[in-house]
């Protein structure tokens, strides 16, 4: 123990956790065999004979993944390439894989210097050519590296659908070898299935792709993964019975996300941690499940414009003050105070409604269209029990910070509510 009775050698001295290998838990976590991939043994021989061409030492054609988050596009292409190149090295053919995210790389140069990059590993070159910002010249040094290159090169690009541009898709599948006169092998990994509908058609008659597409999971089978999981995750019995049908349950609602899952798991152990009862419950679970919900939301609300904010304040604060739906000619007549107190733009009131309705789509507000008769339609806004965080996550934004202490209720004085 410390002598500083506040450090937090004390804290790690004193608890006892649930978890025994937390790790298995992560995000970033991936499993070391294709057997530990579940329910996707019919993908993963899909896979297989795509790659097929490999055995054969020819590059394979191009491959296209599509599936919805948490589905396991980029587990399994990453258990597959990684027993690709252990059987392939035995036989003695060299394949070299390069791994690219597109949602950290958005623009085409930030790729090809991350490609480029990896290609000078692959061939142990030391380079300190400075390239700057230009994608032709990125793409002229591409090619004499994969010039040099001995084997098959296959460059995964993992969320191609969140890159800003798709035209290093064209670059790359008409590029060709010297040494072995092969192109390389890509493998697109995206969300949206109709992402091809984006390639220009000159790209498309090249690409010769072959495609996967990958259902999500269902409540059984993320079940069966949980199962997996929690057993080298958990220490024995500190798992209450109910904890991983329900964690399955209320990922299958969304779509079958199986990161969601497990990420719903690890936070249900976390708060058993917390209160230190040695045993995840049910209620834990539940509890897990709010605080995800408010972690995206809040997540959301920090990449509003300022506009959306501000009408998202206007909602909130018209809710504390009447504790009842909120009527948008109120939430307008809050968000012009608003306004003036910033000394910002003031939008109509049509575009106001409009930001409320982008608001209920994200999930943040509830708003339906009720008629007044004579007076007319108008929206009523009602808010969920998280509207205090999302608050102080909007009262966080340094532009808006004046509005902390604004003095709201004034406002309300020529109003009067059932």
């Amino acid at each position: 123990m410390s002598e500083d009775k506040n450090s937090i050698e004390n804290i790690w001295e004193q608890s006892k956790s649930v978890f025994r290998n937390k790790n298995v838990l992560k995000v970033s976590y991936v499993p070391e065999k294709l057997s530990d991939a579940l329910h996707r043994e019919e993908i993963i021989k899909r896979y297989q004979l795509n790659l097929i061409d490999v055995s054969r030492g020819l590059a394979p054609d191009n491959i296209f993944v599509f599936g919805k988050s948490g589905t396991g596009k980029s587990l399994v292409t990453r258990l597959v390439l990684k027993d690709l190149v252990n059987v392939a090295n035995k036989r003695g053919i060299s394949v070299h894989v390069i791994n690219i995210n597109c949602e950290n790389l958005r623009t085409e140069n930030s790729m090809w210097i991350e490609i480029n990059n990896k290609m000078l590993e692959i061939n142990n070159i030391i380079d300190k050519n400075v390239l700057w910002n230009s994608r032709s010249r990125h793409a002229i040094f591409f090619q004499d590296l994969f010039n040099k290159l001995e084997g098959i090169l296959i460059i995964v690009l993992d969320e191609i659908d969140k890159s800003a541009d798709y035209n290093i898709i064209n670059k790359l599948v008409r590029s060709m070898s010297d040494y072995n006169q092969q192109p390389p092998c890509l493998i697109c990994i995206t969300n949206d299935v109709n992402f091809q509908n984006c390639l220009e058609t000159h790209v498309l008659s090249v690409l010769v792709q072959n495609e996967i597409q990958i259902d999500p999971y269902n409540a059984e089978e993320l079940a069966d993964i949980l199962k997996a999981r929690a057993k080298i995750a958990f220490c024995p019995n500190t798992v209450q019975d109910s904890v991983i049908p329900l964690c399955a349950a209320l990922a299958a609602q969304e779509h079958g996300d199986c990161r969601k899952s497990i990420s719903l798991l690890a936070k249900a152990g976390e708060i058993a941690d917390e209160i230190g009862k040695g045993i995840v419950e049910e209620v834990d679970v539940r509890l897990a499940n709010e605080r995800l919900e408010i972690d995206r939301i809040l997540e959301v609300v920090k990449t509003l414009p300022t506009q959306s904010k501000l009408t998202l304040l206007a909602c909130i604060y018209t809710h504390e003050i009447t504790k009842t739906v909120c009527l948008t000619g109120t939430i307008y007549n809050i968000y012009r105070k608003f306004c003036i107190e910033l000394d910002t733009d003031i939008l109509t009131q049509r575009r106001v409604s409009d930001l409320i309705t982008e608001l209920d789509m994200l999930g943040i507000v509830n708003s339906i269209v009720v008629s007044k008769g004579r007076y007319g339609r108008t929206k009523e806004v009602t808010l969920d029990a998280n509207w205090k965080f999302v608050k102080q996550a909007c009262l966080n934004d340094w532009r808006l910070k004046p509005l902390i202490d604004f003095k709201v209720r004034s406002i309300f004085e020529n109003f009067k509510y059932k």
